[in-house]
């Protein structure tokens, strides 16, 4: 039994590398497809940040020489409705807590979006705070009133995390990633072609009506 644990827990590994390594690949087929669109359009060295189903974020210089910006790039055409479904959003919200839209275009048949770039979000940040610390409630005042913004529009974000809550070195927070949002009206449409049977895990944080 316990050999054959040792099994498994060999296979989860590899299998974790495997992936990791096929990520790295991917991104950079990714990035290095859309570079000389994106320099033209005056974005240069282009880095690779973090990945989620439907993108690959990446930081870039402006040639501007103003601030970094972060910019998504479609990943994959399954998912691609989730990146138009963020572009649709955040082109009509407006609060100060929640990230701004620059601009949009799209590269051949990949969508893009370009956004203000944040060195860290909330799950990195959270370990430095103390549980008394006063930090705490000015973060959390600002998620409330960005979230109490969407409610009054009638948009649910339906993907509030840490990992979707960008921070700077001033504590200002700006809430990111509308790929799964909607209206009040249709809060189950966005959720109707995710097979949670097979990802249960992934989606512990999601409201019971909607699992």
């Amino acid at each position: 039994m316990k050999f054959f644990r040792l099994k498994i827990i060999h296979l989860f590994i590899h299998l974790h590398i495997f992936l990791c390594k096929k990520a790295k690949r991917d991104q950079s087929y990714v990035l290095k497809k859309c570079e000389k669109y994106l320099s033209n359009a005056g974005y240069y060295a282009g880095k690779y940040i973090s990945y989620g189903r439907s993108s690959y974020v990446y930081s870039f210089k402006p040639n501007n020489l103003k601030k970094k910006v972060a910019i998504k790039i479609g990943r994959t055409k399954k998912y691609k409705n989730t990146l138009s479904n963020e572009m649709y959003f955040l082109k009509i919200i407006e609060h100060e807590n929640i990230i701004k839209l620059k601009e949009d275009f799209v590269i051949g048949k990949i969508k893009c979006i370009v956004m203000p770039f944040y060195e860290s979000n909330l799950y990195n940040y959270i370990s430095k705070l103390k549980s008394e610390d006063i930090r705490k409630k000015e973060i959390l005042v600002q998620i409330l009133k960005a979230l109490a913004y969407l409610h009054s529009q009638n948009i649910i974000h339906n993907d509030i995390k840490s990992d979707n809550v960008l921070i700077d070195e001033d504590l200002n927070i700006k809430i990111s990633d509308f790929g799964l949002s909607c209206t009040n009206d249709e809060p189950f449409k966005i959720f109707l072609k995710l097979k949670f049977e097979e990802n249960e895990g992934k989606y512990y944080h999601y409201s019971p009506e909607i699992r």
